[in-house]
């Protein structure tokens, strides 16, 4: 039967928690390792443009929607129109041409509900000048260190009615702006499949995180770079360490709480309690373990890790996967955030490889 971490870490005394957190909290990281990866070459750098189809949607006339998709049309016939996507994938009201999404893209805008989130958030961000700047230096980033990195060419802003926070093409970054309204919008709490855990998440701050770690688990699947036959959570956590090595490193200026969607306090909570975490997993035999439910509970959204105490993030395996890659980082010198990404991983051997011991 697994065992409880609950006991092995609530049992320390209270005063020693407190003090080592307080010195976790005081000694930041450095990030040493990915400042190795952030070199910005000339042939690398990356001027994506803004896209702002929430501020066309709002002023769109009841029968403009078939012009808009024309306006947005690319030259490529092949290529997506994100207008099209929108209507078809987001709103999945049909095509963007078609009678029926105009119908229904009239019905989405009079509604009270969406109008108010609508106006809301063409209020709140007037300006996205600042988030494409972020953007820009943190593809740059990766496309410099990165052989055959595919950036975006254009970051589209949308409000989608809570269908997703990101979307992509294979130009295109998309943003659902509502989902960026601040952690005291009030409106949250009224909308179905929101948790109170998910909220802390839904700042401004949060949209050069979730856009890269959008785009790189959109350019490079779990099934693409590791190899296994049966997915066990070493690979699962390797695969979200090296995802959340790459954001660490491309968006330098964000905090390592932030990289994982923690609060600051479970950040410090994980920094504190990693060797306990990773004692845990070995003792329990959990770490190739192809279980569904076992790996969900690591690296799967929750408000907390099923079998840690309550304090405790949500997939910790993020966490855990991270410190296993920035080891590897450091024990091969000649390791490269390319190889990382181009080359086939074997999660057994990446791990020997990396002499992680917390």
């Amino acid at each position: 039967m697994t065992k409880s971490l609950l006991h092995s870490i609530q049992g320390l005394k209270g005063w020693f928690i407190l003090s080592l957190l307080l010195f976790v909290s005081s000694c930041s990281s450095d990030r040493v390792e990915e400042q190795k990866c952030r070199n910005i070459s000339e042939s690398g750098k990356v001027e994506a443009t803004d896209v702002r189809l929430d501020k066309e949607i709002l002023f769109l006339s009841d029968n403009g929607l078939s012009a808009l998709a024309d306006k947005y049309a690319p030259a490529d016939t092949d290529a997506v129109n994100i207008v099209e996507l929108y209507t078809r994938e987001i709103l999945h009201i049909g095509g963007a041409k078609s009678s029926d999404a105009q119908l229904g893209m009239n019905q989405f805008k009079r509604s009270m509900a969406y109008k108010t989130l609508m106006e809301n958030c063409d209020s709140a961000f007037t300006d996205l000048s600042t988030v494409k700047g972020s953007l820009n230096r943190s593809f740059s980033i990766l496309n410099s260190n990165i052989d055959k990195f595919n950036a975006p060419s254009e970051y589209v802003y949308y409000m989608g009615g809570f269908y997703s926070n990101i979307a992509t093409t294979d130009r295109h970054l998309c943003f659902g702006l509502e989902f960026y309204l601040g952690k005291d919008y009030q409106l949250y709490k009224a909308v179905d499949g929101i948790y109170d855990y998910m909220i802390y998440n839904y700042r401004p701050e949060m949209m050069p995180v979730d856009g890269v770690r959008g785009w790189l688990k959109s350019e490079y699947t779990r099934e693409e770079m590791i190899v296994a036959d049966n997915l066990s959570l070493l690979d699962a956590m390797i695969y979200e360490g090296i995802i959340s090595f790459a954001v660490s490193t491309a968006c330098e200026d964000a905090k390592m709480a932030d990289v994982f969607g923690y609060t600051h306090d479970q950040y410090d909570w994980c920094e504190a309690n990693e060797k306990k975490m990773w004692d845990y997993l070995a003792e329990n035999k959990q770490l190739f373990s192809t279980e569904r439910l076992t790996i969900s509970k690591y690296i799967d959204p929750a408000p907390n890790t099923a079998y840690f105490p309550s304090d405790s993030p949500g997939r910790s395996g993020w966490y855990l996967g991270y410190k296993i890659v920035s080891s590897y980082m450091k024990s091969n010198p000649k390791a490269t955030l390319s190889s990382l990404f181009n080359e086939k991983i074997n999660s057994k051997t990446f791990l020997q490889m990396s002499r992680y011991n917390p």
